[in-house]
């Protein structure tokens, strides 16, 4: 790749980007070096100086937009990965946009480009460095992916972004008549485009205003707000902690539109996480425990069952009326061929009784996957203190593990929230309660 530099004072501080030349020669892209107080005039000029064979008026693209001579470079908040798109002649086909004319224009405003004390920006997640980070929101061609697309008019909401083809525009790449527009975003720690790496985080967001986390009372940026009247805010470090709690309570909430998401800690309504992609923060470990969970509980809620399978895990959705089930291993499963009711292998005839009564202490109860937490609790139990302390849930389609330290007789399963009886090993009663309540 060329390398230019526009004149810049001695001891000034300078910037890289890239300019990419559409032209009748073809694609051609550059390096260059300007300084801070450049404008895009500037920018033109060198291109002409470089390139004398372009036909003049140069025209400069950038994130959708056509940028003003007058325009100072600093404004569009350029790295190394940014890309300035050059055009030569003047418009070769409709566009009713507007020449975006920096912070003097009172009208909308540029993308990326707001005059505050604390710049709002956008958030991502990125997948390289493996945190929330700053985001570039950027703009091309639906067709032939390429920059030099003009919009015919600017977003002013989450939909216009997050919906492709919601808003439309021209192209203005020689032979595509495309007006489909596609947004994506990149994370601005790289140098180089990485949109496949990330995902945007339109529920996390600066806190220009400082307003203090719901939970801890700190003032922190950036903010995850919760899409409620009231705006609640969590620091990112509160929202974590709430969340890996929610997901050890199984107090997630089951949306059929959306899955397995929280809502505001203080109860609003309306206020659930409608992108899941928020969990992505947790980390790697606790994002799959929270898929798992997520399949776990949608299985449940379909009255499906888990295959008793250590390891496996997988959820099988039966025909009603039918007992014998295969986690067939074509779809990913373990091959088990088991009864629906008891669980134990595929049998004729009724279910063992005294198989279910005796659940821990018969040899051909299967064994349940259970997570790495109730493995090493379990394992710090000797043999007699875990046949007295852990039991599994009495749904037949749950039949979780459960470990019992202290506390009265009424459980409540984490997974399926049945309330049973520790004693009974039956749903809870008024019975249990007046006669045993507290063993």
């Amino acid at each position: 790749m060329k390398k230019w530099w526009l004149q810049t004072k001695e001891n000034m501080e300078s910037i890289h980007t890239q300019v990419s030349i559409n032209s009748d020669k073809g694609d051609e892209t550059f390096e260059i070096e300007f300084s801070k107080d450049s404008c895009v005039s500037d920018v033109k000029n060198v291109i002409g100086i470089k390139q004398p064979h372009l036909s003049y008026p140069l025209r400069v693209i950038f994130s959708g937009i056509e940028l003003e001579d007058s325009i100072e470079l600093k404004e569009l908040e350029l790295s190394e990965s940014s890309v300035l798109h050059v055009l030569q002649r003047g418009p070769s086909k409709p566009s009713d946009i507007h020449q975006f004319q920096g912070n003097r224009q009172t009208g909308a405003v540029g993308l990326n480009i707001i005059a505050l004390k604390e710049r709002p920006r956008y958030y991502v997640h990125c997948k390289i460095c493996d945190s929330v980070q700053p985001g570039k929101l950027r703009v091309r061609c639906f067709k032939c992916k390429k920059g030099t697309f003009l919009l015919s008019r600017e977003p002013n909401a989450w939909e216009d972004v997050l919906v492709t083809g919601r808003l439309e525009g021209t192209c203005q790449t020689k032979d595509c008549d495309n007006t489909r527009t596609e947004f994506y975003f990149k994370c601005a720690n790289h140098a180089t485009p990485s949109e496949e790496n990330v995902v945007v985080l339109n529920c996390i967001k600066t806190n220009i205003d400082e307003t203090q986390c719901i939970t801890c009372a700190e003032i922190s940026n950036p903010i995850l707000v919760f899409q409620c009247d009231k705006s609640h805010v969590m620091c990112l470090d509160c929202f974590k902690t709430y969340a890996v709690t929610s997901l050890d309570e199984r107090s997630f909430i089951h949306s059929q539109n959306i899955g397995y998401t929280l809502q505001c800690p203080a109860g609003c309504e309306g206020s659930v996480i409608i992108d899941v992609h928020h969990f992505r923060i947790l980390g790697d470990e606790q994002y799959e425990k929270y898929k798992r969970f997520g399949a776990e509980e949608y299985v449940m809620k379909a009255n499906g069952l888990l295959s008793p399978t250590p390891g496996c895990g997988a959820g099988l959705l039966p025909e009603e009326g039918i007992s014998d089930i295969i986690c067939s291993k074509v779809a990913g499963g373990c091959g088990l061929r088991f009864c629906k009711n008891c669980l134990q292998s595929s049998h004729e005839g009724e279910c063992d009784s005294s198989l279910q009564s005796d659940r821990l202490k018969s040899s051909h109860y299967p064994k349940r996957p259970i997570s790495q937490e109730d493995r090493a609790t379990v394992d710090m139990l000797n043999r007699e203190q875990t046949e007295n302390l852990t039991k599994h849930c009495p749904n037949n389609k749950c039949k979780v593990l459960i470990h019992k330290l202290d506390g009265c007789m009424h459980m409540i399963c984490s997974r399926c929230k049945l309330d049973w009886c520790w004693v009974c090993e039956k749903p809870w009663d008024i019975y249990c309660q007046s006669d045993h309540w507290f063993g």
